[in-house]
């Protein structure tokens, strides 16, 4: 969502760090925006991420550009984008083994 006037933005924030929102039962989190090159750092894994959603597998980012693959067991943090490859590679062929559901 995108707010135009800079206060409103302000007071909304601090509202959402004061209170807990929810939405038909569900929590709702508000963030500032991210930075431009917290942004780029993130893009970087735009072709990782559309292999990783085409297989159905869940990933995510933690703050500010980690990128995590999450198993039912838990997630795992790469170390470095050859490393995020191979592991998705393992976690593709675990899955279409059927060893991982």
């Amino acid at each position: 969502m995108r707010i135009h006037h800079y206060q409103v933005k302000e007071r909304i924030l601090s509202l959402a760090r004061q209170l807990t929102l929810d939405y038909k039962g569900r929590r709702v989190h508000i963030f500032p925006d991210l930075a431009e090159d917290i942004l780029k750092q993130r893009h970087r894994f735009d072709n990782i991420k559309a292999k990783c959603k085409t297989k159905g597998v869940r990933y995510g980012f933690r703050h500010p550009a980690t990128f995590i693959v999450t198993a039912k067991e838990g997630g795992e943090k790469p170390r470095c984008l050859r490393h995020l490859k191979r592991l998705i590679a393992t976690l593709m062929l675990l899955w279409t083994t059927g060893l991982l559901q």
